[in-house]
């Protein structure tokens, strides 16, 4: 297989960033996140989280661009949270990545992001360019079936403009993925989206029809829930070139007569990575642990290593949560059995702006093959 024809080859894992359902898990629980309000493991339960302190808000005021703070909202909602929290990512939210910090939206629909709670005056976030913030609507906290809907705006960058930053809880969730390998076109590979009522935040499974505009040609979504995907979900046989925006349509019975339209915004990498190691055609040992290391690139958001059996393309290691563009090498611990492979990885400028309603994932994809014995 060429490396133009393996870049494209992206495992369905990655479907879940920053995209989860309604139940018993929140947005970032599905795409890797914290857990809910209370977790309760063997030490008993967690603690709550709660709004940005007066300290903390008084810091960020007087030194904005050190901060991250904005709003939460749902104006697409008839119905109102029971509450909203906001989480901190350092890269993008999806697998097993955990918040920085996690919050309640205060009364005011507020949040702020300033570092620990007893800095003071030193309030601060650690300079960076790939935070993201997810806001998180929960419809229902207190019985009845849970219902979490959230919205991931990002990447912000610290020092920011000290501008509050409005994140808005559309009434679905939407991620694209757009891939090309280095040098190549980008191509839409595939379009997930969750719908949600916004007149309970219940999820719609199956009851709504959803479509994509790709260059001014309508594509059904159709709902899915083979294997574990559980969405409306559609992966192109033969991937289209990527547009600079998505127009995505939602019409059901719960949004009235007219459909609900929804807008995405790609931020095309204007880059390309490489892997280092394992070179091209190398021989590892097998069973062995197996390092992966690739070129730095600080314009990504993050990177993300996949390995496939070359016979069939079956996915056989994904990175457990994606690695920020200040690494660069990642190891496989349990090593590989005895055969040849397909290494990639994908380097991703996931942009997520406060203006759109949902992600769009861009990744130039890097691609080797190699041998275990």
């Amino acid at each position: 297989m060429t490396k133009s024809k393996t870049a494209a080859v992206l495992l369905f894992f990655v479907a879940a960033c920053g995209c989860s359902t309604s139940g018993v898990a929140s947005a970032g629980d599905d795409g890797g996140g914290a857990g809910d309000a209370t977790v309760v493991g063997d030490g008993g339960a967690a603690p709550r989280p709660v709004p940005a302190s007066t300290a903390t808000k008084a810091a960020c005021a007087a030194n904005p661009t050190a901060c991250l703070a904005g709003t939460a909202a749902t104006p697409r909602f008839a119905a109102t949270p029971a509450q909203m929290k906001a989480k901190l990512y350092r890269v993008f939210p999806f697998g097993a990545e955990q918040p920085l910090d996690t919050q309640l939206v205060d009364d005011a629909g507020t949040w702020t992001f300033g570092g620990p709670a007893d800095a003071g005056a030193d309030a601060g976030l650690a300079p960076w360019a790939h935070y993201y913030v997810q806001a998180e609507a929960d419809f229902s906290v207190d019985g009845g079936t849970p219902s979490a809907v959230a919205a991931v705006t990002g990447p912000l960058s610290v020092p920011s403009s000290g501008a509050p930053i409005a994140v808005q809880v559309p009434p679905v969730q939407l991620n694209v993925l757009e891939s090309r390998a280095p040098g190549g076109a980008m191509k839409l590979q595939w379009v997930l989206a969750h719908v949600f009522d916004p007149t309970t935040g219940d999820e719609i499974k199956g009851g709504a029809t959803v479509s994509i505009a790709v260059g001014g040609t309508a594509q059904a979504i159709p709902w899915s829930d083979a294997g574990g995907v559980d969405a409306y979900f559609f992966q192109f046989a033969q991937p289209p070139a990527a547009q600079p925006s998505y127009t995505v349509s939602a019409a059901a019975a719960q949004f009235g007569q007219a459909p609900a339209t929804f807008q995405l915004v790609a931020d095309e990498p204007a880059f390309d990575g490489a892997i280092i190691s394992p070179e091209g055609g190398a021989s590892v040992p097998s069973s062995s642990p197996l390092p992966v290391v690739w070129t730095a690139e600080p314009q990504a958001d993050y990177e993300v290593v996949q390995i496939f059996q070359s016979s069939g393309l079956a996915g056989v290691y994904a990175s457990p949560q994606p690695d920020p563009p200040d690494q660069t090498e990642e190891t496989v611990e349990a090593g590989l059995e005895a055969g040849t492979y397909v290494l990639n990885v994908s380097y991703s400028k996931t942009n997520c702006p406060a203006t759109a309603d949902g992600c769009v994932q861009a990744n130039s994809v890097s691609a080797d093959s190699f041998t275990a014995h």
